[in-house]
């Protein structure tokens, strides 16, 4: 993970995680559907970015552990990352306002 911080908060900082940048403006807001996930992959990542165990979120989501393994894996395939803190990151980074774009 990359982070690039501007001296201005007029101007945007840039974190570079797996396979994405994400641009944090203080006063823009972003769209979580730039993130090419599927719903159901993002309410795993919610899930899991609030803490809870696979158990957990297999429990909350009413499917078994085994389908949200398959949904982590997706999660760190899809967003190029290589565990919960950072793909918890890019979502965070997004709902403060941030707009994603995938690296070239």
């Amino acid at each position: 993970m990359t982070i690039e911080t501007t001296p201005s908060l007029e101007e945007a900082t840039t974190i570079t995680i797996g396979y994405f940048n994400v641009e944090v403006w203080p006063s823009k807001y972003s769209d979580p559907n730039n993130l090419p996930l599927s719903r159901r992959e993002l309410e795993a990542l919610y899930f899991f970015s609030s803490g809870l165990s696979g158990l957990q979120v297999a429990d909350r989501m009413s499917v078994s552990p085994h389908t949200v393994d398959t949904y982590k894996r997706r999660l760190f395939d899809k967003l190029g990352v290589d565990s919960i803190v950072q793909a918890s990151a890019i979502a965070i980074a997004v709902a403060c306002g941030g707009s994603v774009t995938k690296n070239s």
